[in-house]
């Protein structure tokens, strides 16, 4: 695939002062005006603002956030009591934060998806699970931790942006990652929220099995309309 052309665009430094008192230094307030200016100029050369971005982290966040939806139903569903501050996809099969025993509804349970469920997991960190089955879990937490609480710029990858000096991403608010990573990154969230809801589905139907056999009082069948999908014109 053959790289998209850049265009490169042409910036006019403007500086002024009031007096010409000082301006005989060697560095003067012209010369800082323009080092500043230059600064912010470096800055935004790399950063990426489109709306294909922000529906990138959209996009991100919604997949992250519809994991932790798992998790608040499977704590309802199961009645597993957890206080609705401390639940999450990752500590939710725990019987207590930072512990590794599972809890007894769980190791009991034969119930393949939900396990499959429970390995999905073991994808993800967080403060006290920093241990993880993909490598690079600790920055997709953080991208998430960023979108949530501070903010994240987004860079393009562009060689003919590479300019010399400081390091113009330095922000102690911000994490600065470039737009491949970001897809990518992105991309297997949305992976990931898919399977989770398969996994959820398929335990919530062995799960409904299990409990039909247990339980001996009437159900009524429910009979769902069909719905015919439309050809594409």
């Amino acid at each position: 695939m053959k790289a998209p052309s850049v265009k490169p665009v042409r910036c006019a430094i403007y500086t002024r002062v009031s007096t010409d008192h000082g301006l005989d230094q060697e560095f003067n307030s012209l010369d800082a005006q323009y080092d500043a200016a230059s600064a912010y100029i470096k800055s935004q050369a790399h950063a990426a603002y489109s709306l294909s971005v922000e529906k990138t982290k959209l996009a991100f966040r919604s997949a992250y956030s519809l994991l932790d939806k798992v998790a608040f139903f499977l704590n309802d569903y199961l009645k597993l009591d957890i206080p609705l501050g401390a639940v999450s996809f990752r500590s939710l099969w725990f019987v207590e934060r930072g512990s590794t025993e599972l809890r007894p509804v769980f190791t009991d349970a034969k119930n393949w998806p939900l396990r499959g469920l429970y390995w999905l997991a073991k994808d993800f960190v967080e403060r006290d699970f920093q241990a993880s089955t993909e490598p690079d879990a600790r920055d997709v937490a953080k991208i998430r931790n960023h979108l949530e609480h501070r903010y994240l710029k987004v860079r393009d990858r562009n060689p003919l942006y590479s300019l010399p000096g400081p390091d113009v991403y330095d922000d102690r608010l911000a994490l600065s990652v470039e737009r491949q990573d970001l897809d990518a990154k992105a991309l297997r969230i949305l992976k990931l929220a898919r399977a989770a809801m398969i996994h959820l589905c398929l335990a919530m139907h062995r799960e409904e099995n299990i409990r039909a056999k247990d339980d001996k009082s009437l159900a009524i069948p429910m009979t769902l309309p069909t719905w015919k999908r439309r050809p594409k014109h």
